[in-house]
């Protein structure tokens, strides 16, 4: 995900604004039952160090200056507020500030600015800014993966699912760190344990483990039918690498009943990488012929 392109939609968004909607007033009345104006309840509030209250108060500014990029009375303002709340530990105040820093036409852009309010937000435990701070890290031109890897470690740690199985995929690529397929499976099943609704993870765990010559994990396999039996795109996956471990087997199987049950769907987002190296180190010249030709098959499909 390009987080430099989202940051409109980050300061825009109302279930990101709202989700602490409800302040309490510093006599323990809910502040809108004793202000009228949403300016008037958030500049009360903060005064009496209500963080949450000084983030709204940047935040409506800030959409200010977006509505009219003239107004540099708003911009100030937006980012004094936005910097008190953070100095207050709020850690939405931190990111926002970070998200408004990188954007690539403000004014006053400013990377080393973004990646110092993202690491404080981190450091707050926002899943967000740690993974932006592992996205930045990742793209910038002197590329620094082991400083990402850290900063996704640290918010899948966080239970933040997609951390988690991007670790995954890169170990079972080997691109950006070497490749390790034990460590892939882990970080896929700590995705899955977080939010088992995301079938990739599941058919990425086994593929690995039938580039790895084993049995698919009979546990894995029940949760995974359980949740997407009826997703007819994630069961033309895993049905595909049933095939493959059967040939891998020398067993028959039905590539014509495949082709018919997906007849019009497309394997594009398939990368037949790891596939391809298991094949080519397979010993038994029998199996990998057969195995090239289904490959070639799902490829051309």
């Amino acid at each position: 995900m390009n987080y430099i392109k989202i940051v409109l939609l980050f300061l825009l968004n109302p279930a990101f604004l709202n989700a602490h909607s409800i302040l309490d007033d510093w006599s323990g009345a809910a502040v809108d039952e004793v202000y009228q104006r949403p300016m008037h309840l958030y500049e009360k509030a903060c005064q009496y160090n209500n963080m949450e209250a000084c983030y709204e108060l940047g935040i409506l500014n800030i959409q200010e200056y977006i509505k009219n990029r003239s107004n540099d009375n708003a911009l100030k303002q937006g980012i004094f507020y936005l910097d008190r709340s953070c100095s207050g530990d709020y850690a939405n105040g931190c990111t926002a500030l970070a998200m408004l820093y990188i954007t690539k036409d403000f004014k006053q852009r400013d990377e080393n600015k973004a990646i110092m309010y993202l690491e404080k937000a981190c450091s707050l435990n926002s899943n967000f800014a740690c993974m932006a701070l592992g996205e930045i890290y990742e793209q910038q031109e002197k590329q620094d993966f082991a400083k990402a890897l850290m900063y996704y470690q640290k918010a899948c740690n966080a239970k933040a699912h997609e951390a988690c199985a991007y670790i995954g995929i890169a170990y079972h690529e080997g691109k950006k760190v070497k490749q390790d397929f034990a460590k892939a499976e882990e970080f896929y099943r700590k995705s899955i344990s977080i939010n088992p609704n995301t079938a990739s993870n599941y058919i990425n765990i086994f593929e690995l483990q039938l580039v790895q010559n084993k049995e698919f994990d009979k546990t894995l396999k029940s949760k995974f039918l359980k949740y997407f039996k009826n997703d007819k795109q994630s069961m033309m996956y895993y049905e595909m690498l049933d095939i493959l471990q059967l040939i891998s087997k020398n067993k028959k199987v039905g590539l014509q009943t495949w082709s018919t049950r997906y007849k019009g769907m497309k394997m594009n987002e398939w990368n037949f990488d790891t596939i391809d190296m298991w094949i080519n180190k397979m010993h038994d010249n029998k199996i990998k012929a057969n195995l090239i030709k289904a490959i070639d098959q799902f490829k051309n499909y």
